[in-house]
């Protein structure tokens, strides 16, 4: 037995050249990283790097934990992309984005 956790990232951005390089860069990181979705209006495309399955503290999930952990840092250099990285399941929930939150009145 083990214990189940998953994490996820979307990454959103309106930039062509920004989306399309963060993918290319999850891709080579990671596994079960989604295509590049279209939004509806303003040039917004997303993709999600979904959880691995795996469960905590096994290798597998080590490893994507450290994939995750540089996919994140990657970003924090990049223009024009905006992500949220999530975490729930059997301990816990976080949430973590490099968006400013909006000041509720």
């Amino acid at each position: 037995m083990g214990t189940m956790h998953h994490h996820a990232i979307i990454v959103t951005s309106w930039d062509k050249g920004a989306i399309d390089e963060a993918h290319a860069k999850a891709a080579d990181l990671m596994e079960h990283v989604s295509g590049i979705v279209p939004g509806v209006v303003n040039g917004q495309a997303s993709f999600a790097v979904l959880p691995d399955g795996s469960k905590e503290w096994w290798d597998t999930s080590d490893k994507a934990d450290e994939a995750r952990a540089q996919f994140i840092e990657w970003m924090g250099s990049r223009k024009y992309l905006d992500y949220a990285a999530v975490s729930f399941g059997e301990l816990s929930a976080t949430f973590e984005t490099n968006c400013n939150p909006i000041p509720t009145p």
